[in-house]
């Protein structure tokens, strides 16, 4: 940049102010693109990282006097190589250009100026200025090669732009049963050798396995897993080793499942149910007097003493009958204990589960429970020792002065290391600054525990009483967060970080104005009495990395893949991401209500093209439609159609095939759960402890898995921090896998195959796709026949929809825009049959007349199921009795219509099971086409 503007200058092609303005940004982009500048994690602006200088004015004029002094003196072609001629060196931009195009990173005017230049540079170079391209002329060669690049061409016409683009997830090959032998083999493996351990002499004995197996959604490791227990437990027993498994899920619908499952073997099952969940036998909760429990928690106690009590004292007086109270027996006495995944992750197990116990199977992943982030006033450290005392042991009426003295000395040390910080991460460097220490910080937790009032209720208490109880104990609220900012600090000064990504401190807005705050980011540890055990997690969506954070020992015994013959999976790329299509409940209390206004009347209109859309692919067949939550009920009411929204489907099985019922035939997932930039780094400092920079995730070129291993292109948004990646794809990518895994493809045989169409525009599916397509609006004919009737009037048209055509004239300029391709024939695309559902009738084409003056013969395409009311309805369309209606009924022996051909972005065309011929992946532009004949295209057989 210096050189060119030295050139510049000299010719007199620009001033030194802008100069200086063009080199200093330049410098400032090229320290961002080295990682040397980032957003503050609260205010969010730009800052330099420590040591990183650039620059001045004064600095950058001196440095472009002296590029100019060398032009001057003739030696810039031998002082700088480069400036010399370079064929080929306008290619070259011409394709970074392109890449930075194709990614967003610049504007195509912005890339045309930036080769104009080059281009002029080169022939100054060359000592020759021959007839230079014009703005049109660059600007071909420009889309060119994106054109290039978007078809995956890239790398074998320009082998220097980059590797190859290979497939994100490996191709699946084996069979659904060789799988399930996998499964199986891994299982009696971990069993038998955790029968070995319990076997072999305590003090003999290394650390229990800890081991993770991820398996295929529907490849049976629930059911393969249940199967082996008895085998285990009756060895077990033999032997005289502990035998009972606890069996955790995320669910109790799950749990319910497995207990029938497990009880069919003969084995013992109890289910633990926490004390707020329903209970089986009588439809309320398991807990009889839920407002004090809740008291309870309010003030801090502990609620087996504070609310049920023990059989020597006071207890609650629905002991007796009790669900929660009633489990404990069964509980006690069963080989298998079955639980939701909470119980990993309490400090002490529950009475009567320890005993006896072997090992634990976590189904299902966990890897984001109990992480958290709480925040804790900073003007809480500076609080008196007369608000806040530490009592006596043994006496908590009286203060222990010296302890209390202690941990006021500690509290202000850490305050003013908190005031001498800056927003950000806590640092070592400030903690070593107060002079505070690892062990006293550690004291300083233990005191603040001391702090904390106990034996505040007892069972049977009033309502009244507890109100007191609960205000008496106010203060014990703070004490959780005030411990964990202090273990937090001592963690950090036995460390050899920098910086703890436990604890944040930040600002907060309030009545009072800005205050101070500390964000402590913490995760609570699994149980020690689950961790001194053998342990077992299965997982479709395993993260290892983020899993051993609190299984540091964590093995991963194998990844079983399976492939899925008979499912068609289906990306459509798009805007379908929550802030693109879900509505907005409160338009009106927003700063600019007429502009939300009219944005949330487009999102409803993606949603009445997606619900006809979805009406015309399934045509009623079972259907499972998974999107956001807030969009449930608009796809509710569809034939055929059942919904479920992100996070509540892990572990369902209702719409998988089982003996004597079919499965759901289409499965759509519409959108894709993804948290904010700053929750997802939130979530990574708990689950790390590391101070995570803030950072946007960037558009990244990935390679979606078609069906023949190949890779196709897909834009999605990832971060550059392998901890953020890591937790982006355990929330986003995960969730595609659950809801894939609904329709339990590797199940599914040529009786009873399924299609997954998986709407989203920034996600890599974990499946083999068969097409890539992008998603433009089914035209007005599609719409029309989504509901049953296509109307070739225009007039008709109108009064029979007015929500898709205001006007007559709308509906006529409408209708000219969607006509079909003389290619096509007469057959309109909505009538042509979707796939190979058998389902599909043919359509019926139906003259009629109304009897008015002057009427002219109409036509209509009706679907069959509308004929026995499709009179009624014309004549109430039309206003008048009809004087001609006139449907022709098709024979039954007349063939479908042949489907167009249609090219669509990429599609995957297997030859038939019985030739031998490759598959072959067609890549070409994505024309601009209503959706609908792309998919008839890529359901073509």
């Amino acid at each position: 940049m210096l050189r060119v503007y030295a050139r510049r200058l000299r010719a007199g092609e620009t001033t030194l102010k802008t100069a200086i303005l063009a080199l200093a940004d330049a410098e400032w982009r090229e320290a961002e693109r080295a990682g040397h500048i980032a957003l503050h994690p609260v205010h969010k602006t730009p800052v330099l990282a420590e040591g990183v200088q650039l620059r001045d004015d004064d600095a950058l004029i001196d440095a472009l006097l002296r590029a100019m002094d060398v032009l001057d003196s003739g030696g810039g072609a031998a002082l700088w190589p480069e400036m010399s001629p370079q064929p080929g060196a306008v290619e070259r931009l011409t394709r970074t250009y392109a890449r930075r195009v194709s990614v967003g990173a610049t504007s195509v005017e912005a890339a045309v100026l930036a080769l104009a230049d080059a281009e002029w540079r080169e022939a100054e170079r060359a000592g020759h200025v021959t007839r230079l391209r014009d703005k049109a002329e660059l600007t071909a060669a420009l889309l060119r090669a994106i054109d290039v690049l978007k078809i995956g061409g890239a790398a074998a016409l320009w082998p220097e732009v980059s590797p190859p683009l290979r497939p994100l997830h490996p191709l699946p090959t084996a069979t659904a049963s060789e799988a399930r032998a996998q499964v199986r083999h891994h299982v009696r493996g971990f069993l038998d050798r955790s029968l070995a351990w319990h076997a072999t002499a305590e003090d003999e004995r290394q650390a229990a396995e800890v081991a993770a197996l991820a398996v295929e959604v529907g490849a049976g490791k629930t059911s393969i897993t249940a199967a082996e227990l008895p085998r285990f437990i009756a060895r077990a027993k033999a032997d005289g080793l502990p035998y009972r498994v606890l069996f955790t899920v995320p669910t109790h619908r799950l749990g319910a499942e497995i207990t029938d499952r497990i009880a069919a073997l003969g084995l013992s099952v109890a289910t633990w149910r926490g004390r707020e969940a329903e209970d089986p036998e009588t439809g309320a909760s398991m807990c009889m007097d839920l407002p004090a429990v809740r008291d309870a928690m309010a003030a801090h106690q502990d609620i087996e003493s504070a609310v049920c009590g023990s059989s020597g004292g006071a207890r609650c007086p629905f002991a007796g009958r009790c669900g929660y109270q009633l489990q404990k027996a069964a509980v006690a006495e069963a080989d298998l204990i079955v639980a939701a995944h909470e119980i990993l992750l309490v400090r002490r197990l529950p009475a009567g589960f320890s005993t006896g116990l072997a090992l634990v199977v976590a189904d299902e992943g966990w890897t984001f429970d109990g992480a958290e982030t709480r925040t804790l006033g900073a003007e809480t450290l500076r609080a008196g020792e007369a608000e806040h005392p530490v009592p006596l042991r043994g006496d908590p009426m009286r203060r222990d002065e010296e302890a209390t003295a202690d941990l006021h000395f500690l509290r202000r040390r850490l305050a003013d290391a908190i005031d001498a910080s800056p927003d950000g991460y806590l640092t070592r460097a400030a903690l070593v600054a107060a002079t505070l220490t690892a062990e006293g910080c550690a004291k300083a937790a233990r005191l603040e525990w001391r702090r904390k009032i106990t034996g505040a209720m007892r069972p049977g208490m009033t309502a009244e009483a507890r109100k007191m109880a609960v205000e008496l104990c106010a203060g014990n609220a703070a004490i959780p967060r005030l411990a964990a900012l202090w273990r937090s600090a001592a963690e950090l000064l036995q460390s050899d970080a920098e910086a703890t990504g436990r604890v944040e401190l930040g600002r907060r807005e309030g009545a009072e104005g800005s205050q101070r705050v500390i964000m402590l980011h913490t995760v609570r540890q699994v149980s020690e009495a689950v961790q001194a055990l053998p342990f077992l997690q299965l997982d479709a969506t395993l993260a290892p990395d983020l899993l051993r954070h609190r299984l540091p020992s964590l093995g991963v015994l194998a990844e079983v893949r399976a492939a899925a013959p008979h499912m068609r999976v289906h990306q459509v790329l798009g805007g379908f991401g929550k802030s693109s299509i879900v509505p907005d409940p409160k338009p009106e209390k927003r700063a600019d209500p007429t502009k939300r206004g009219k944005e949330n009347q487009r999102r409803l209109n993606r949603i009445a093209e997606l619900r006809d859309w979805i009406r015309l692919v399934t045509n009623g067949a079972r259907t499972l439609v998974v999107t956001y939550e807030a969009l449930e009920p608009y796809f509710a009411d569809l034939p055929g159609v059942e919904t479920a929204h992100f996070g509540a489907v892990e572990g369902r099985d209702e719409w998988g095939p089982r003996p004597g019922r079919p499965g759901i035939r289409h499965l759509f997932q519409i959108g894709r759960p993804m948290a904010s930039p700053e929750a997802t780094r939130q979530l990574t400092a708990a689950q790390t402890g590391r101070p995570v920079p803030a950072e946007t995730p960037g558009l990244v070129t990935r390679g979606a898995t078609m069906r023949d291993g190949t890779a196709a292109p897909i834009e999605v948004r990832a971060f550059a921090d392998p901890d953020l990646e890591a937790v982006r794809a355990a929330i986003t990518d995960a969730a595609t896998v659950q809801v894939f895994g609904r329709g339990r493809g590797i199940n599914r045989t040529a009786a009873d195959p399924l299609d997954v169409w998986l709407l989203a525009g920034d996600v890599i599916a974990p499946l083999p796709l068969d097409t890539l397509s992008e998603w433009q609006a089914p035209g007005p004919s599609a719409r029309m026949a989504a509901q049953g009737v296509v109307l070739a009037s225009p007039a008709d048209a109108a009064r029979a929809y007015p929500t898709l055509f205001p006007t007559p004239e709308a509906a006529k300029k409408a209708l000219q825009r969607d006509k079909p391709p003389a290619e096509h024939g007469d057959k309109p695309l909505w009538m042509t049959p979707i796939g190979k559902c058998p389902r599909v009738p043919a359509w019926v084409r139906v003259e009629y007349r109304p009897a008015l003056p002057k009427a002219k013969t109409r036509t209509a395409w009706a679907h069959p199921d509308r004929l026995p009311t499709l009179r009624a309805w014309l004549e109430a369309v039309t206003g008048a009795e009809l004087a001609l209606y006139e449907p022709e009924i098709p024979p039954p022996s007349v063939a479908a219509p042949p489907k167009p051909t249609i090219v669509v972005r990429h599609a995957v065309m297997l030859a038939p099971p019985a030739q031998t011929a490759s598959a072959v992946v067609v890549r070409a532009p994505v024309p601009r086409i209503p959706y609908p004949r792309g998919i008839a295209a890529g359901l073509s057989p």
